[in-house]
């Protein structure tokens, strides 16, 4: 998933047809062997997770690329170029304190910011144990904690199995399906290979579709 969106425009500037496109960018991530193997090792015993994940992210990942086949875009939705910049808006004086490091404190620096928006979403994850807290609530706040925590998709599953009585599965789903097709990194990705109104829409068709299809998982199974 680490390398799926400049696939992604790659193979936009090549003129593969934008809904194929999209399909891939949101399919890869949560269908490749790996996710699914590391899915599976970290929900034993619950192989319906696995199926889960797997089935729902073929759905998303068509019901975008449909979105795109439906309702052509006007615009291109990749740059001509990627953008080449030496930092990205992470944060106020990110620019001073980057100036002459080394790529193992630009590193650092991430990890610090990282950890910081980890734990200011943290209470949101502890008030799931709360009653009155919706089920629509936590599986937004797992769609949120999933986007800045930005994991692996190899690894998001080992995080999400720990969370069962924190965490209804639908928010679980969430977690598992909206993380790999969009979180921090990707979206700094999208910044630098994709014009700003392809990322609007993708952005916003996403996350819509992941939070209708664990909407519909709770009120259908009740978890």
């Amino acid at each position: 998933d680490c390398m799926v969106v400049p696939t992604f425009a790659n193979l936009v500037r090549k003129r593969l047809p934008l809904p194929y496109a999209t399909a891939l960018l949101c399919a890869a991530p949560v269908m490749n062997p790996m996710a699914i193997w590391s899915t599976w090792f970290a929900f034993t015993g619950s192989s319906w997770m696995v199926a889960a994940r797997v089935g729902l992210g073929m759905l998303v990942a068509s019901a975008v690329g449909l979105s795109f086949a439906v309702r052509p875009s006007r615009s291109p939705a990749v740059r001509d170029l990627p953008l080449t910049r030496g930092r990205t808006p992470a944060c106020d004086g990110c620019a001073v304190q980057h100036a002459g490091q080394d790529g193992r404190s630009r590193f650092v620096h991430f990890l610090r910011h990282t950890h910081d928006d980890v734990m200011r979403m943290m209470p949101i994850l502890l008030s799931g144990t709360i009653d009155g807290i919706g089920a629509v609530t936590l599986i937004a706040a797992a769609m949120a904690i999933a986007f800045l925590c930005s994991l692996c998709s190899t690894s998001d599953a080992v995080i999400a199995a720990s969370m069962p009585g924190v965490l209804p599965a639908s928010a679980m789903l969430a977690f598992l399906l909206f993380g790999p097709m969009l979180d921090l990194k990707n979206t700094l990705m999208l910044v630098t290979e994709c014009r700003p109104r392809f990322i609007i829409r993708f952005v916003v068709t996403v996350a819509a579709a992941c939070f209708l299809v664990a909407v519909a998982i709770h009120l259908t199974t009740g978890a």
